[in-house]
């Protein structure tokens, strides 16, 4: 873990150095409060300033070079009105001065302004006119035109039209080479990052980040990488990488870089290095003695202390910012993050205090989008904790709504009129208002018909009405509606700013679950209603998988996994945990015709079953407890099924499950019927995650190659896998060829040299792992260091794309998930996924390395089967053997953890 700062200390420090009544203009001052890093920075520099208590009043009498400047001031006090105001006039005072380039100057950022107004029009026809003066003017000075085009590249983005705002700022940053610029160029490299990440493309952003902070031979991957093995005494990439940097001179973009890398890094679930890099962006912030700069990296590191769950750094973090801004906006931000942790952590009591500062932010901020969002986020707040406290009552909360709304309609921003009267609609709804809920709804949808990613929440709202007022089918078409949004920008939601980003478990799963509970409502749901249940449950696996890994994944096709199921006698199951109860949607193989059942349970019931059951798994003994936990949860899921099949005339050999929630920390196989028959017994087990399965095939056993890795000495306090030789040995002697690497041979550099030589079948690891619903902590260990999940997916994916075969199957067999970690298994899928292999075998927990190379002797065994047996089934008889043949081990600890994800075949 890394060091944790004192931050209280650390607070007072910085603040007695601090003057916040000088307005250092310098290029840290505006960077964040324009968020464009270069243009902004721009605006004023080299002419003459202005007093610091001039009024707008006297703009008619003072030449149109000051009027530039204190436009600057106006702006960086976010009173962007006036600032609008003034650099309309300078811009008329150019225009009869007949200086071409002055005016065109005022003119981009007069655009600027008004893409924070939110006036897009306006914004768009400034940028137009000033572009179209230089176009026609002779002997342009560079910078002129390199400022005008990030202006433009920035205006794009703001409409969405990301890649030409890339280009636009390729185009800028080539100016400012010729211009011999150098700081500009960095500028445009930011913004570039910027244009990248909304696109989806964190990596490369994060690439260019590390650029523009000018550290050679390092990547964004290697960044994250635990160790480099030829340092003495061995230290991180990191480490190497702030000792490079201290070493620099420091400067507004080196601290906006830093500060830009730490949140991107927060992004990808490095939260340790996220923190690092965010404290050295912060150091550099003090050097420059720039409080801007100070606030918005102690707002950054707040969010990334509450990422780690670490709330009493992230509320002092947040105070510390609100101190030391000089930006209103930033302030605002930093209290509205501090009362919405506050509420979270049941702190109402300090509240009052945070409220009135709002209070006082808000009525001083001019109108803004930023004051919008910034009354609609204090509303929701304001909610919560009349909730909780009953202090605030509606009246001030609608008022604040209200507000909003008219602001909204004021600048003329649809979305932004959207934002606003959507969530009066949800206040409605909160007061069961059902007309009033319905209209204002209706009218926030229409507002955003071009912006899914806004109008997925208003139809999903709008479904909630309808079925508050008993209209199910009007409900279910507005749920459909908003499923198919939140569909369409998946992957744009993946890629956008981790300080906005979605929390899945909060704005997505209850999207999916409320339209599955209301599909299935009734003891016998349609056919139609009980297909879009399970492609429902499908998709929910997929988006939270998506979420996990912070990229776009396939769609999953139903059809092709019916067929495989028909072929060779699969049974597909899909549970979903309900508010009431477990519902089961089951395609049998054969049958057209949907089987379902339910058990009325609470989720609050399920998951305490599901997590005692997994405790008493993980004994090595075989409690009481443990096989009536075993025993309930099959005749949740399994028993309803043999029922019904009983008169069927294909047999169930496979059961393939799409698993959720807290069922996938149980190994199905472990689960036990009313006689004590274990499912190992019966069925084959298999786990799909809401994907395709690509070109399923059976393994070919003629022609088994692998690639064969372990570590079986002591490793950084990890204990030695004494079996692990053996069992590499045995693999070998059950496959057509092979290579290995063990030990100090077992080095990321070269697995991927290896994987990338030639084409193997199975790639099987005997090593420490774990898995984990934190990225940074799933990975692999290797002799040099841990592999984590993104230097995985790196190396496999150079094997998918320099070999002609994919890997069949994967098998990780000393691995485990995290304990105590609800969601752990995700790490697990992300494996499955990132390898590109066709099957992957792993283990839900540790066993000892003796039993975990008897099971793969047997594993192996079972696969070079002449009867051409299936993976799954593969799994089932070596997991059934250990459990028959040595009573030492008949304990579903010793051979049930193991898991086979993907294909079956």
């Amino acid at each position: 873990m890394a060091r944790k700062r004192d931050i209280f200390y650390h607070s007072f420090r910085f603040i007695l150095k601090l003057k916040f009544k000088l307005m250092v203009w310098a290029i840290c001052g505006l960077i964040i409060s324009l968020n464009l890093p270069v243009l902004s920075a721009q605006i004023g520099q080299g002419l003459s300033g202005f007093e610091e208590n001039a009024h707008p009043a006297l703009a008619q009498s003072i030449e149109p070079e000051s009027l530039l400047e204190h436009a600057r001031t106006a702006y960086q006090n976010g009173e962007f009105l006036e600032a609008a105001q003034l650099l309309k006039q300078a811009e008329a005072m150019f225009g009869d001065r007949e200086a071409v380039v002055e005016r065109a100057v005022s003119l981009s950022y007069l655009s600027l302004v008004y893409q924070k107004l939110g006036q897009w029009p306006e914004a768009t026809e400034a940028i137009a006119t000033s572009l179209s003066l230089l176009e026609n003017t002779a002997n342009v000075p560079l910078s002129v035109l390199a400022r005008t085009l990030n202006a433009q590249g920035n205006l794009q983005l703001a409409q969405g039209q990301a890649e030409a705002a890339l280009e636009t700022w390729k185009q800028g940053e080539i100016a400012y080479q010729k211009a011999g610029d150098r700081e500009g160029v960095k500028g445009s490299l930011m913004n570039q990052a910027k244009a990248l990440e909304s696109m989806g493309f964190s990596r490369a952003a994060c690439n260019i980040v590390l650029e523009v902070l000018e550290v050679e031979g390092l990547t964004c991957e290697s960044l994250v990488q635990s160790h480099d093995p030829e340092s003495t005494p061995k230290r991180s990439n990191l480490d190497e990488f702030l000792l490079t940097l201290q070493q620099q001179p420091n400067s507004a973009i080196k601290a906006m870089a830093l500060r830009s890398l730490g949140n991107l890094l927060r992004s990808f679930g490095y939260l340790e290095r996220s923190q690092q890099i965010l404290e050295q962006s912060l150091q550099v912030a003090e050097t420059l003695q720039s409080p801007q700069e100070i606030s918005l990296s102690l707002l950054n590191l707040g969010n990334t202390a509450r990422a780690q769950e670490d709330f009493t750094h992230a509320l002092a973090f947040y105070n510390q910012a609100a101190i030391a801004a000089t930006s209103p906006a930033t302030r605002l931000q930093a209290y509205l993050n501090q009362l919405s942790l506050t509420l979270e952590g049941d702190r109402i009591a300090t509240t009052p205090t945070i409220i009135d500062q709002i209070k006082s932010e808000l009525d001083d901020l001019p109108t803004s989008a930023i004051a919008v969002y910034a009354r609609i986020n204090f509303a929701r707040s304001l909610w919560e904790l009349r909730n909780q406290s009953n202090r605030y009552d509606l009246a001030q909360i609608e008022e604040l709504l209200k507000i909003a709304e008219q602001q909204a309609k004021e600048l003329g921003d649809d979305r932004l009129r959207s934002h606003a009267l959507g969530n009066r609609a949800w206040l409605s709804e909160q007061k069961e208002d059902w007309l009033q809920a319905q209209q204002l709804t209706t009218d926030a949808i229409a507002l955003a018909q071009d912006a899914p990613e806004i109008a997925y929440q208003w139809q999903w709202q709008m479904a909630r009405i309808k079925q508050k007022i008993q209209k199910k089918s009007s409900a279910l078409q507005f749920y459909d509606a908003a499923i198919a949004s939140l569909k369409s920008v998946r992957k744009d939601l993946t890629g956008i700013n981790p300080d906005i980003q979605l929390s899945f478990q909060k704005q997505i799963d209850p999207l999916y679950r409320q339209f599955v509970d209301l599909l299935l409502q009734g003891e016998n749901p349609s056919t139609e209603n009980l297909e879009k249940a399970r492609q429902a449950i499908s998709d929910l696996q997929l988006a939270e998988l998506e979420n996990f890994l912070r990229c776009s994944l396939q769609t999953e096709t139903p059809v092709e996994l019916d067929r495989l199921a028909d072929e060779h006698q699969a049974a597909i199951i899909y549970p979903i945990v309900l508010p009431q109860r477990l519902a089961v949607v089951v395609k049998r193989p054969g049958s057209s015709d949907l089987l379902y059942f339910q058990t009325e349970i609470s989720r609050q019931d399920v998951d305490q079953k599901l997590d005692n059951l997994r405790k008493q798994l993980e004994r090595t003994s075989i409690s009481i407890e443990a096989k009536q936990l075993s025993q309930e949860v099959y005749d949740w899921l399994i028993q309803p099924i043999e029922t019904a099949s009983n008169s069927q005339v294909n047999p169930i050999k496979t059961l393939v499950f799409v698993l959720e929630g807290r069922l996938r920390n149980i190994p199905m196989a472990a689960l036990s019927n009313s006689n004590g028959e274990y499912v190992v017994e019966k069925y084959a087990i298999a786990l799909n995650l809401g994907l395709e399965l690509k070109d399923p095939q059976p393994l070919a056993q003629q022609s088994l190659t692998a690639l064969l890795a372990g570590i079986t000495e002591p490793l950084r306090g990890m204990p030695a896998l004494e079996y692990a030789d053996r069992e590499l040995n045995l693999v070998e002697n059950s496959v057509s060829s092979s290579r290995q690497l063990r030990n100090q041979n077992f080095k990321k550099e070269t697995l991927e040299n290896q994987i990338n030589s030639r084409s193997f079948a199975i790639v099987h690891l005997a090593t420490h792992g774990e898995f984990s619903s934190q990225l940074e902590k799933t990975g692999i260990e290797a002799w040099d260091g841990r592999i984590d999940l993104d230097e995985l997916s790196t190396i496999f994916t150079q094997q998918t794309e320099n070999q002609p075969s994919p890997i069949e199957l994967l098998v990780l067999s000393a691995c485990k998930t995290a304990q105590g970690d609800d969601r752990a298994v995700l790490g697990l899928a992300g494996v499955a996924v990132r390898s590109g292999a066709r099957s992957t075998v792993a283990s839900l927990w540790y066993i000892d390395d003796e039993t975990s190379a008897l099971l793969m002797n047997r594993f192996y065994y079972y696969l070079n089967d002449p009867r051409a047996l299936s993976k799954a089934e593969a799994l089932r008889l070596a997991q059934d053997d250990i459990r028959k043949e040595f009573i030492n081990k008949r304990a579903p600890y010793y051979w049930a953890s193991f898991v086979l994800v993907g294909n079956w075949l």
